[in-house]
């Protein structure tokens, strides 16, 4: 009866997921090409053998638009194509058996709402289990502009984790690297920059793992593949729960 018990308790665990950036950062593809590879059970490269299933009907049909959208153009979605708030069951499969593991709740937050003096963002940020801050390649080049909004997020919460002394796991996702890698100058600037942000997490000695995203889109075949979406994923749902997924 107790292992029933806990058994039922883990499957109604909900995990809460911050996607954070400015509009256009490339959250939403990320987001819609990381569903499209865990729903696929054969996707290689996924060692924990999870699987994502939608539980709203319409939030995985605005996932359906965007993918198509993106396939057939070539190009990133306008910002009328988003999601908000998505959640889908998070299961694992053994033995060619799924079992659900729990809920990840994935909370889209806007850019200009993540403001120190933003009660409503501080106390969504103290409450997830983890947060995905997209940081776009292009823009990040420009850091030395003072209204550089990607480097005033990043520093609002660090800001909120060492105020409130937290155990912060923070995954931070380089988007949109396709559009700078094959400039040399301007990738080795790129990772030049990404080093110094590395360096101020250290610092803070805040739980985080840098992840560099290229989107590969392939218009005959209508796929479109975020190549760092397991892994990101992947090592985000390990820092919430190690019993989630298994890789080092």
């Amino acid at each position: 009866m107790t292992n029933n018990r806990e058994n039922l308790s883990k499957e109604n665990k909900i995990y809460t997921v911050l996607s954070i950036g400015q509009r256009g950062a490339g959250k939403t593809v990320f987001l819609a090409a990381s569903y499209q590879n865990f729903k696929n059970q054969a996707t290689s490269g996924n060692p924990a053998n999870i699987v994502l299933r939608s539980q709203e009907e319409e939030s995985e049909e605005d996932i359906e638009k965007i993918l198509n959208y993106v396939s057939r153009t070539g190009q990133y979605p306008p910002a009328t194509l988003k999601i908000s708030n998505f959640d889908f069951s998070l299961e694992k499969n053994s033995d060619d058996q799924s079992k659900k593991i729990g809920t990840i709740r994935w909370w889209d937050v806007p850019g200009e709402s993540c403001q120190i003096y933003n009660l409503a963002f501080v106390n969504m940020a103290l409450q997830a289990d983890a947060c995905l801050l997209f940081l776009e390649a292009p823009s990040l080049l420009n850091y030395s502009e003072k209204d550089n909004n990607y480097l005033k997020i990043f520093q609002t919460l660090i800001e909120i984790i060492n105020y409130n002394k937290l155990k912060f796991n923070l995954g931070i996702i380089i988007s949109k690297c396709d559009l700078v890698i094959s400039d040399k100058k301007s990738w080795q600037n790129l990772q030049s920059q990404v080093q110094e942000l590395e360096q101020k997490l250290q610092k803070q000695k805040v739980n985080h793992r840098f992840f560099y995203s290229t989107v590969l889109i392939d218009s005959q075949q209508g796929t479109m593949q975020a190549n760092q979406a397991l892994d990101s994923l992947s090592w985000l749902l390990s820092q919430i729960d190690q019993q989630l997924v298994n890789i080092s």
